[in-house]
């Protein structure tokens, strides 16, 4: 899980593992969330990823990894994109090792935009791999402090990037 997301919920979790590998093992080796605001094409990844120096450096790299991928016969649009912050991984199912190893493979040819290279891998599993839509994070928990016997919580807003007192 990438640290920079917000709290994952356990009961999504254990939700869906006993959903989607204890019923059925041998279906999915790999459920991770659809992209929410990138569309399902590579080139659109591309592009949002160009706003970061650390990707920027490596911009031909990937534009050569891309265009290697499609004159191999992937696709630079499919009918999902999937963020890999988040993944849940079925360590019983036959595929996970092989998709984990060709992943590392396309990284090693694409760059350390993963996104970019996973977008390839994901079509090579396509049978192995589910995406989703659900949101599989809960609130942060308040903290709640004494200050002259007056009980006080903090909440973080992160989308106003304040604090807020509450008494």
């Amino acid at each position: 899980m990438d640290s920079k997301l917000e709290h994952v919920s356990e009961k999504f979790v254990e939700a869906y593992i006993r959903k989607y590998f204890e019923t059925n093992t041998k279906k999915y080796a790999i459920i991770l969330r659809n992209h929410t605001f990138i569309k399902p094409d590579v080139w659109k990844e591309y592009e949002v990823s160009m706003n970061q120096h650390r990707y920027k450096i490596q911009s031909d790299a990937y534009k050569q990894y891309i265009k290697s991928q499609i004159d191999a016969g992937l696709k630079s649009e499919t009918p999902y994109h999937c963020q890999c912050g988040f993944m849940i991984r079925n360590m019983k199912h036959p595929e996970v090792n092989n998709i984990g190893e060709m992943w590392l493979k396309h990284i090693q040819m694409c760059g350390i935009q993963d996104q970019i290279s996973f977008f390839f891998v994901k079509q090579l599993f396509s049978d192995h791999i589910l995406p989703f839509r659900e949101i599989p994070f809960v609130e942060p928990p308040v903290e709640k402090f004494m200050v002259k016997n007056i009980m006080l919580s903090k909440k973080y807003n992160p989308s106003a990037a304040s604090m807020k007192l509450h008494i």
